[in-house]
């Protein structure tokens, strides 16, 4: 499961009795959920959970695996058909973080993964009178791409197609 925080531009057209026909939008956000803890507990398991001392230049230890998250994008184009029904495609980049593994074993082992997850969905929508409210479902299909991303590996990326559920 996957949930979004977000914040959006819209843009919409009017038809002639001045009710939104179509509209579209851009959010942006961070993903709340999504494989970070699952990744990291492989890391651990698979002895990628050590501690990093600072070395020669530096002080203190670093603490692995360590993550970091990159905010999302994601597209939405909104168009009503007739009265309070409607149809919407979106599409964007739904999760996407980088995890570092560290195992100590003389100068170091180390293992930067990184992790995408984009949907793509066309759904069903049922509005309010007005249409400022509106309910919308529909099959999503996600693509979740993970990579090792240094320059030195020979591990091939993985790609897994996904079938799922949004609603918004």
């Amino acid at each position: 499961m996957i949930c979004l925080a977000t914040i959006g531009l819209q843009a919409q057209e009017l038809d002639e009795n001045q009710v939104k026909r179509l509209y579209l939008s851009v959010t942006g956000g961070v993903g709340l959920m999504g494989p970070q803890s699952d990744i990291e507990n492989q890391m651990r398991a698979s002895g990628l959970g050590d501690t990093q001392t600072g070395g020669w230049f530096s002080s203190g230890s670093t603490e692995h695996p360590k993550s970091s998250k990159i905010p999302t994008l994601s597209l939405a184009a909104n168009y009503w058909l007739q009265g309070r029904q409607g149809i919407a495609l979106e599409t964007g980049l739904v999760d996407y973080i980088e995890v570092n593994g560290y195992d100590d074993i003389g100068i170091g082992n180390y293992m930067f993964l990184r992790s995408a997850i984009w949907s793509a969905s066309l759904n069903y929508m049922l509005g309010s009178q007005n249409r400022k409210r509106y309910l919308s479902i529909g099959p999503a299909l996600l693509l979740h791409h993970i990579k090792d991303d240094a320059s030195y590996s020979r591990t091939a990326a993985q790609t897994n197609w996904l079938v799922g559920f949004n609603a918004s």
